[in-house]
């Protein structure tokens, strides 16, 4: 009469749990260098994006139309073709003008220094962008 009472346990080793754990850290251990060059892309000024963003619609204009494009930074204005495009809220600091985007990709290279980043265009068209030392 007598039962034999099985001893089921509704919970995890120590080993388990140190197991996940490590897989977990050893996962934000490799993740980590990515989610900071995410944090400080994140950190560029809103007025950075909107010159990049620029730069980037000329070049693709110039590409698909088969027209050079000028673009043009003066005070807070930006002038793609001759017409106003943008208005800046600061105004850019530095700039190598004006950048002529052309239908094979290229571009002429300069810089262009907003607030304290510096964007960078290379002979092939590519922005890049820095963030400038204090």
């Amino acid at each position: 009469m007598w039962r034999k009472q099985r001893n089921s346990s509704h919970g995890f080793t120590l080993i388990e749990v140190v197991c996940v754990l490590f897989i977990i850290g050893l996962i934000a251990a490799l993740c980590l260098p990515q989610l900071k060059k995410l944090m400080i892309e994140d950190k560029t000024s809103g007025e950075t994006k909107i010159i990049c963003d620029t730069l980037k619609d000329a070049r693709y204009s110039s590409i698909t139309e088969g027209v050079a494009y000028d673009v043009l930074f003066k005070d807070e204005h930006i002038w793609i073709k001759g017409e106003e495009k943008s208005r800046l809220s600061s105004v850019v600091i530095f700039s190598t003008n004006p950048f002529w985007f052309y239908p094979s990709g290229r571009a002429t290279p300069g810089e262009i220094m907003v607030d304290d980043h510096m964007i960078i265009v290379s002979i092939s068209g590519r922005l890049k962008v820095e963030k400038t030392m204090d």
